[in-house]
């Protein structure tokens, strides 16, 4: 530590002020707000949710940038803790989810309803007979709630964002294609603890 502090003490620039810092994500608004008009009518227009990504390219974001941008009705930042009990209402109703695992080399997608939730110890844990999944609750940064729509009704997911990582687990409640959506336990808002 002594170390650290002569470091600072060599470097430190008299009479210098504090820096208060933007928000993250203030910035991106104000320089990206002429995209957010054309941003959020190509989303409304999208029939499948693939088509996301392409937007994404279209308009040179990232998926917390076009999040920022859109309307709440399409990206919704909720309370980071609002995901345990997410997955326990799923569970609790049986609800048939995805949820994506993505690394820099491949996505793991389970499809199904959740089996067993463990929390312990600030991780949240889902146990299924095809499927283990342990989450830090404390490397969470974002949590959105999304929706896209489809030619069969709209997709809502939630997707998470690490302090660290750029993108966690994401999950999605869903009809299958070709049937009309539902909610299946995913909404806008988390559900009330």
């Amino acid at each position: 530590m002594a170390a650290w502090e002569t470091l600072i003490a060599e470097y430190r620039v008299a009479g210098a002020g504090t820096a208060d810092p933007a928000p993250a994500g203030a910035g991106e608004i104000c320089r990206y707000r002429r995209r957010r008009r054309p941003l959020e009518n190509d989303w409304r227009a999208m029939t499948d949710v693939h088509q996301f990504f392409g937007l994404l390219r279209k308009y040179q974001l990232s998926r917390q940038q076009a999040f920022r941008l859109v309307s709440d009705d399409l990206a919704c930042r909720v309370d980071r803790h609002a995901l345990p009990s997410l997955l326990e209402t799923c569970a609790r109703r049986g609800n048939e989810i995805m949820i994506f695992v993505g690394n820099r080399g491949c996505v793991q997608i389970f499809t199904g309803a959740l089996e067993k939730l463990a929390p312990m110890r600030g991780w949240l844990n889902i146990f299924n007979t095809t499927f283990t999944l342990h989450l830090r609750e404390e490397s969470l940064d974002e949590v959105w709630v999304t929706r896209k729509p489809t030619s069969d009704g709209h997709v809502t997911s939630v997707e998470l964002f690490a302090k660290t990582a750029p993108r966690l687990p994401s999950s999605t409640a869903s009809a299958a294609r070709g049937t009309p959506s539902r909610r299946n336990g995913a909404s806008s808002r988390p559900p009330d603890p």
